[in-house]
């Protein structure tokens, strides 16, 4: 299997670096207006279980941001 190139590549978003309430780091990012993208590292992970899970959260509207939506919640 080959790597592709950066230029067959789709960005699909940027990511800030950011923490939840409980402290886990989280990377963040909007995929489109009201959709954001949520990476976060998979603390139980063990033997082949992926190292960070990526999740898909409503946007919060600015006024309502005060802290990243817990991906627990979901």
């Amino acid at each position: 299997m080959t790597t592709p190139t950066t230029s067959q590549l789709l960005k699909l978003t940027g990511l800030w670096v950011s923490e939840t309430k409980t402290g886990r780091k989280m990377l963040s990012g909007e995929i489109r207006p009201g959709l954001k993208l949520l990476v976060l590292e998979n603390k139980g992970a063990t033997g082949n279980q992926p190292r960070y899970e990526a999740f898909l959260a409503p946007h919060q509207k600015q006024e309502q941001q005060d802290s990243p939506p817990a991906p627990e919640a979901f």
